[in-house]
Order: C-alpha cells, then structure tokens, then sequence
C-alpha cells in the first residue's frame, strides 16, 4: 500500500512540475532531520518500557539512515564526476543539454538528418510521379470523328515510387521514435534533478519506504545520467568510428528527376495559360456571347449582336482551338519521331534515359536512407539496454525493488 501511495505522489509532483519549477532538493534535509527525530524518540521510548525489539530496530533504522546519508553524498560525487567526464568527451560541462544537442542534430541536421532525408525524398517522389504520369495526347477532328493518339513513354518508372513510399515509411517511424527521445530528454532534464531526485533521497530516508526509495533512485540516476551518457557515447560513435550516412540528395542530383522533355517544355505554355483555359471552359457559344456582350449593353450595335455571335461561334473560335490543336499535334508528333530515332539508334525506350538518370540518383540516396534508418535502430536499442540494465543493477546493488508500479511492464 505505501509504495502505491509514494507513486500516485510522485506522479501528482511531477505533473505540478509543468505548472512552475519547482525544486524539492530543500526538502531531503528536512525530512532526513524529521526522521533522525522520530528514530531518537522511539530509541528513547525502547528504553523507557525496556523493550529490546523496539530497541534493536530503532539502532538498525538509524545505521540505514547514516547509510543513506552517505549514499546521496555520494551520488552528489558522482554527478560532480559526470560533469567532468562530459567536459572530457564533448567539451561541455552540463551532458543533459549535449544529448539533447546530439538528438536534435539527428533529426535536423541539414546535410545528414533524418528531415533531410525525408524531404528529399518527398521532392523526389513528387518529380517522379509527375514524369511518370506524363501522358501526351493527340487529336485531329476529322468532320464528324476524331482521331486520337495517347501514349505515356515515362510510365515505365513509376514502381521507383513504391519504393521511395518504404523509405519515407522507415524514416517516419525513425522520426517518431527519436522526437519522443528528445521529449524525455527535455522533461527529464527539468524535472529530473528538481523533482524525481529529490523525492528519491526522500523515501530512501524514510524507514517505510526505503526499499522503494532505492528503486526511485535507480530510475533517477539511469534518467539523468546513463540515459544522456549513452546517447553521448552513441554520438561520439557516429562522429569518430563508423561512416555515418549520407542520406541526402544534392540539389543537381534531383535536377536529374525532372522528365522535362522539350514537348513538354514547348507545350506548357499553352497548357498552362489561364487565358486558354478560360477560353475552351466556356465552350463556343460561352465565348461568343461573352466577346460580343459589349455590343448588346451599349445600344447602339445592338442590331449587330447576332452577326457578332454568329462570327465568333462558327468562324473565329474554330480557327483559334484548331490552331491550338495543330500547334500541340505538330510538336507531339515531332517529339514523337524523334524520340522513335532514339529507340532505334540508341537500343533504348522513349523514357531510357530519363530512368537511367533515376535510378543513379534515386538508388544510393535509399540505400544511405537505409543505412541510417537501421544505425539509429540500433542506437536506439542501445541507448535503452544501456539505461535498463543500468536501472536494474543501480535497484539490484542499493537493495530496491525492481517491480516498481508500471516499470516492468513499460519495459
């Protein structure tokens, strides 16, 4: 029952620790003098009533208590230690705000980061699929029939998008796992030393509650030392061991994902401009009841609106879409023959080079995207053996109890 009650207070402190900063570390002098008070007065009482058993226990209590003493002096050491190891390793006194650092390069480094990568591989699924999708058509009215000719040379490339859509997948789950680290980093690191410290040395003091209070201090050590400690270490790994990845694409190398062929360039202008498509939206009729409106409202060239209408319907906009439609139909077809030359001079499909292009680009950046999705797998699993393993032996050598509330099954 007691240690249901330290965990419910535990968690109602460091949820009030959101609200204002708070630092209990004043509290532990308090409570370790209440408790030498108490242990006096019961070693007294076992005097008065000649009690040995109540004697025994109050001599034992008060040795655990001097052993408590002692015990966070030295974990006070230890953290004097730490600050000279990080001085060592990184160069920089206060580890927590490092492995934050560290944690934060991982992500947003701007040459190697897992945003990085992510959004290189946004940009390039985007420049693929548009290549892919690249369906040039061609129509000639003919009277009453049409003849049409369509045909989509990139399409060929578009599985590359599948496998672009597995590497953004890998890097998501990357993405989620180490913003959660950096999350608890930055809350460990404000509440941490301020709060779960604190009321560790508390229950440890408190003769009721020691065993879990040892527990309570494992799980603090291992949150505001092994925990950036090995993030530090993993980093230090990265920098200086292994070659970290490079899973980034240069902005040439993604020039390289545009089809662009010079049909496509030559006809944008025309496919693109709002003016025609406003135009062949309103159909004939629209467009020439619209052109000819400024004749009907001035009242003067009313009697010529029919005449107008009649001009524009039948005559000026036939000429204009057919001269649209001829213009689209001479570039396609030349792109075409051109691109049939190509193919039987060069062994190759119409989208030959352009895939060629894609996969020298698109084939390393997933294979550094690989690379770095498993590393910081890796890391990470070692990062919490490190810190779950050091908890668990802190518990086992302090005496605590390792099935603390909550903790067993979180692991």
């Amino acid at each position: 029952m007691l240690r249901w009650k330290a965990l419910v207070f535990l968690l109602l402190i460091c949820n009030a620790a959101f609200a204002q900063y708070v630092d209990f570390m004043i509290v532990v002098p308090a409570v370790g003098i209440v408790v030498a008070i108490f242990l006096a007065g019961m070693q007294m009482l076992a005097t008065s009533i000649s009690n040995p058993q109540l004697m025994a226990w109050a001599k034992t209590e008060l040795r655990e208590l001097l052993g408590g003493v002692a015990l966070i002096a030295i974990i006070f050491a230890t953290f004097i230690t730490s600050n000279g190891i990080a001085i060592a390793l990184t160069g920089d006194a206060n580890y927590m705000t490092t492995a934050i650092d560290i944690v934060e390069d991982t992500l947003t480094n701007s040459e190697h980061g897992v945003d990085r990568a992510f959004e290189d591989i946004i940009q390039a699924t985007s420049k693929v699929r548009a290549g892919a999708s690249y369906r040039p058509t061609l129509s000639i009215p003919l009277w009453v029939i049409t003849l049409s000719y369509s045909t989509a040379p990139y399409a060929g490339i578009a599985p590359i998008v599948s496998s672009l859509g597995l590497g953004a997948q890998a890097l998501t789950n990357v993405i989620y796992i180490y913003e959660a680290l950096l999350l608890i980093l930055k809350f460990l690191a404000v509440t941490a030393p301020s709060v779960l410290l604190p009321i560790s040395f508390c229950a440890r003091l408190i003769p009721f509650t020691r065993k879990v209070g040892n527990t309570l201090i494992a799980i603090s050590l291992a949150a505001l030392v092994l925990l950036p400690f090995s993030i530090i270490l993993m980093g230090e790994i990265n920098e200086r061991v292994v070659d970290y990845p490079q899973a980034s694409i240069s902005s040439r190398a993604m020039d390289n994902l545009d089809a662009n062929p010079w049909a496509m360039l030559i006809a944008e202008p025309f496919c693109s401009s709002e003016t025609m498509k406003f135009m062949f939206g309103i159909t004939d009729m629209g467009f020439a009841y619209l052109m000819c409106l400024p004749l009907l409202l001035s009242g003067v060239g009313a009697a010529l609106y029919p005449a107008c209408t009649n001009l524009l319907q039948y005559t000026i906009y036939p000429l204009i879409s057919n001269l649209f439609y001829i213009i689209h139909a001479v570039v396609l077809a030349l792109w075409i023959v051109w691109a049939e030359m190509i193919e039987q001079g060069a062994g190759i499909g119409l989208g030959g080079v352009w895939a060629a292009d894609v996969f020298n680009t698109v084939y390393p950046f997933l294979t550094q995207v690989n690379n770095l999705v498993l590393l910081l797998y890796l890391e990470f699993i070692m990062v919490c053996i490190i810190t779950y393993t050091g908890a668990r032996s802190i518990s086992t050598a302090l005496g605590g109890e390792w099935y603390l509330a909550g903790i067993q099954r979180l692991v």
